[in-house]
Parts: C-alpha cells; structure tokens; sequence
C-alpha cells in the first residue's frame, strides 16, 4: 500500500506520484452523472446490460438526501460534524471551552452559506482514495497498480475530498493533520498542474468559499489527546482545530464570545 512507503519516498519520487494521482482523481470527476446532478450515495446498476448510475441518501457520513443544493449539504455535513463533536469523550477540555460557541453558530449561522457555492463542480468521486487504498509496485513505489475499496461510491462537491488530498501533501499524526512535508508548495503544484482545469476551479472564490465551511465542520471535532504528551505537545495537537473553528466563529459571529461558556 502507498500509505507504507509514501513517507519515505524522496522529494522527487513524491512529485512523480502526486502528479500520476491527480490524474486519477480528475479521471473519477470526469465521470458522467445523471442529470440533474445530485447530492448522496453513487450507485450503479446493469440494466440490460448497459451501466447505469443514480444517487440516493449519503450512508459514508451518514447524513441522509440526497441533496439538491451544495448548500444544504453542507448544512448537513456541519450539524453531523456537530453531533459527532456532542458524542466525543475525553476531550472535556477542548468542549468546555468551544462547544457552546459552536453549537449557537451551527443553530443560528448555517442560512449564512454565501450561494456562490452552489457553482463548485458535483462529480463522481471515491469517498477515500487515500494513501491507504492505493496499491503500489513493490519494485516502482511510484507506479500505481490499483485503487481498492470502492464500497462508497459519491457524487458529490470535488471539494470535499479535502482531507483525502491533503493526505499527499501531509505526514500522518494522531491528531489527524500531520506538519506538512518538505516542499510540500511543490508537492501542491505538481498535483493541480497536472489537472489544470481543475486547479481553476481550485483557486476560484466558489471553492475557497466552500472549504472555509466544509473546513469548519471537519475541525469542529477534534480527536482524542493522549494524557502522556509534554506540555509543548499538548499544545500543539489541537492547534489546528482551534484556529479553524475561532477563524469562522470570529469572522461570522463574533458577538459569540468565550464568556458566553459561562
């Protein structure tokens, strides 16, 4: 798998390899959907002999539809986010000092989803064409051989598999988002170059837009910090979560201040 080799591929190697897989995620997105193209689980059938697709609720996240708009999907992802947050264990003190805000934005805020995000592309896509599901030649490491697990199968925002992309850009962390690699700049620019009209779509205000939000929910919960971290650990594990999550809550609903955990 590429997830045993990728962290100690060169810089080089890592270039050959992020370019062949933005191939392959642009080849998913390439797919023809059904119009009109909706929000959920992909699925596809052989009817006599000719494949065809359909979309129904989204069981990956579990957040029902399936959507007609970016917009209540992304509603959706953020109060599911939410929920999961409201579950965790072991993170009362990231809780006591952030969920209250984060709940009275999520119940007050959501209608706020600028409508420029209705423009981000919904392709077909693997929910989680990671490192993990990538199987690489025991001799090339950079020769991609297969991609597994295609039980969940979207059609979706492109943007949304944020967190599966990141993954090459990234080293892992228990913490869920690892210090990026050396040059990781030229890593970035190597993947959207070799899919350029996607990297448009990239740069473009619809899709910054929808990961600010989209960011929002996959931050809002952060993962369980071990007890046995020194102090300078400790501070860092969650750092990312919090600065995600005060960067919204700051921007849009700034009257919702620390003292109102009170």
């Amino acid at each position: 798998m590429a997830s045993s080799i990728y962290s100690q591929l060169s810089h080089k190697e890592r270039l050959i390899f992020v370019r062949k897989i933005a191939l392959a995620f642009s080849a998913c997105w390439e797919i023809q959907l059904p119009e009109p193209r909706l929000i959920g689980e992909l699925i596809a059938s052989n009817v006599d002999g000719q494949i065809t697709l359909r979309v129904g609720p989204d069981r990956h996240h579990g957040l029902g539809g399936p959507f007609h708009s970016v917009r209540d999907y992304l509603r959706a992802y953020i109060k599911c986010c939410l929920v999961l947050l409201e579950k965790q264990q072991d993170i009362e003190e990231y809780k006591e000092k952030h969920l209250h805000r984060i709940r009275e934005f999520v119940n007050t805020r959501l209608h706020e989803i600028p409508k420029i995000v209705e423009i981000v592309p919904i392709v077909a896509m693997h929910a989680d064409m990671g490192p993990h599901n990538i199987i690489v030649s025991n001799q090339t490491p950079t020769e991609i051989q297969a991609i597994i697990d295609w039980e969940f199968l979207e059609s979706a925002p492109y943007a949304s598999l944020y967190r599966e992309m990141e993954m090459f850009f990234r080293e892992t962390a228990p913490n869920g988002f690892g210090p990026e690699y050396e040059r990781a700049d030229e890593l970035r620019e190597a993947f959207w170059s070799s899919i350029p009209n996607w990297k448009r779509w990239n740069e473009s205000e619809a899709t910054q837009t929808f990961l600010e939000w989209f960011r929002f929910g996959l931050f809002m919960k952060p993962e369980y910090r071990p007890k046995e971290l020194t102090d300078e650990e400790r501070d860092k594990f969650w750092v990312e979560n919090i600065r995600v999550v005060e960067s919204m809550l700051d921007k849009y609903a700034p009257q919702l201040n620390e003292a109102s955990n009170a």
